[in-house]
C-alpha cells in the first residue's frame, strides 16, 4: 500500500468515527407509533376500539399513541410536559397516559378522544402528534401521508 492510500484510509476512518457523534445530535429522542379506533355514538350498537380511519358524525375518534425513548422504554406522563393531537383544521386535543382497557388494563399508552360534531364538514383531515419535553423541546409524529391513514369524516347517509 502506498503512502497516499494509507493517508486516504486514515482520513476516511477518522471521518467515519466522527459520524456517530454528529449524527446523534440530530437523531430523534422519541419514537412514536399510533392509530385511531372508533368509539361509536351512544346507542348505535357498534363495536368499541376497532381500528378505523373513517368516522361518522357523533362517533368518537380515539387517537392512541405509544411513545418510546432511545432505550426503547415507554415515555409516560412523568416524562413529558405534554402530548397533543393536532388536526389539520387547527383543533388540538391533549392526550392522557394510562392503562387500557380502563376496567382491566393490559397495556399502557396515550389516548385522546374527539366526538365528531353533527355539523362538522365531511372530508379528510391529516393530523400530527406533538410531544413537548420538560426541557421545552418538541418532536412531532404523523401517520403516513396517504388517504387510508388520514382521518375521514363520512357524509351523512354513507355506510
Amino acid at each position: 500500500m502506498n503512502r497516499l492510500s494509507i493517508c486516504c484510509a486514515a482520513a476516511l476512518a477518522g471521518a467515519l468515527l466522527g459520524l456517530p457523534a454528529a449524527a446523534s445530535a440530530a437523531a430523534p429522542q422519541l419514537f412514536f407509533s399510533g392509530d385511531m379506533v372508533i368509539s361509536p355514538a351512544e346507542g348505535s350498537g357498534g363495536a368499541h376500539c376497532v381500528l378505523a380511519s373513517q368516522f361518522r358524525h357523533k362517533d368518537e375518534v380515539v387517537f392512541r399513541v405509544r411513545v418510546l425513548n432511545q432505550n426503547g422504554d415507554p415515555v409516560t406522563d412523568k416524562d413529558l410536559k405534554s402530548l397533543v393531537v393536532k388536526l389539520s383544521s387547527g383543533e388540538e386535543f391533549p392526550m392522557r397516559y394510562g392503562g387500557h382497557p380502563h376496567d382491566k388494563p393490559v397495556d399502557n399508552f396515550w389516548t385522546a378522544g374527539w366526538k365528531v360534531p353533527d355539523d362538522y364538514p365531511a372530508g379528510s383531515l391529516s393530523y400530527q402528534v406533538i410531544a413537548t419535553t420538560e426541557q421545552d423541546t418538541t418532536e412531532n409524529w404523523a401517520p403516513f401521508n396517504v388517504a387510508p391513514s388520514e382521518l375521514t369524516i363520512l357524509p351523512d347517509g354513507v355506510k
